[in-house]
């Protein structure tokens, strides 16, 4: 995932400043004034993007050696791209709306359009994270779904 933010800035002619690695997670640093707002929403979904690519090429070699760990790595891979693309703080989708907005209507709108764009995903997200506990019968691990979506960014 983190690659492909590399390799974006890279290819939009910036240059990366610093990557920190964190438990879930990391946060590349790069040279924004080298680069449009287009071009940040570019760098953000490459990440995502970098996930689909590996996803892909898992499931072409689980369809031949149909191993467990691939299945796994193909659904992660699933997995973190579209969670990644939602436009939570911190996620990559919040920082693709952001750019976008920014490049269309100015960086004030684009703070003020992220934060109830993340509102309202957040909301959703604990309804139906909520819905899922409801007709899981209570299950523990949808509880602690449930709690991590209520939580503000």
């Amino acid at each position: 995932h983190e690659l492909g933010h590399v390799v974006a800035v890279y290819l939009l002619s910036s240059r990366v400043l610093q990557i920190e690695l964190h438990a879930v997670g990391a946060v590349i640093f790069f040279d924004h004034a080298a680069v449009s707002y287009k071009k940040e929403a570019l760098i953000a979904f490459a990440g995502p993007l970098a996930n689909i690519i590996f996803g892909l090429i898992a499931a072409v070699f689980f369809l031949r050696f149909n191993s467990v760990m691939l299945l796994l790595f193909v659904l992660s891979c699933a997995f973190f791209a579209v969670f990644n693309l939602l436009p939570l703080k911190g996620n990559d989708g919040w920082n693709i709306v952001r750019a976008l907005c920014a490049d269309k209507k100015g960086i004030e709108f684009a703070e003020k359009a992220t934060q109830i764009i993340a509102a309202v995903a957040s909301a959703l997200g604990a309804l139906s994270a909520l819905y899922l506990y409801r007709i899981s019968g209570a299950s523990p691990a949808v509880a602690a779904l449930l709690l991590f979506s209520a939580i503000p960014s």
